[in-house]
């Protein structure tokens, strides 16, 4: 018997569709948006203050 492995650079090509949006402050890479008030937010890792509605939909 054999092992298959899978094809891993289609694995990488589907990788490659996706990104981390902006901060629109900084322009740094965003990874978590905490939520600290009803009007404000905290953007992970710049710090970054921005309103909770800057990410909607972004799930």
């Amino acid at each position: 018997m054999i092992a298959m492995a899978r094809d891993r650079s289609s694995d990488r090509d589907a990788d490659d569709d996706w990104s981390l949006p902006d901060c629109p402050r900084c322009g740094e890479p965003v990874t978590v948006s905490v939520v600290t008030g009803p009007d404000s937010s905290t953007l992970q890792p710049c710090g970054c203050s921005v309103p909770p509605a800057t990410f909607a939909g972004f799930e």
